[in-house]
């Protein structure tokens, strides 16, 4: 798992372009056993520290099934 961390060390930022810098240079690779930790993945983000009293929408892509287990 891998989490962004923005210029004050938060996941979260409102510059459009910061977010870009991010995000621009990840580029997908690996592979191997087939499966990705989906849970692992949405528990990690609902963990992250939200505003107080904001809606989580969490948005999972992924191009492997989950693994069952998880």
């Amino acid at each position: 798992l891998q989490t962004l961390r923005f210029q004050d060390g938060s996941p979260f930022t409102a510059d459009p372009d910061e977010f870009s810098r991010q995000v621009v240079p990840l580029r997908a690779g690996g592979g191997g056993s087939p499966g990705e930790s989906s849970l692992d993945g949405v528990g990690e983000a609902a963990a992250l520290p939200f505003r107080i009293k904001s809606t989580k929408v969490l948005l999972l892509i992924s191009d492997e099934p989950p693994c069952v287990p998880d």
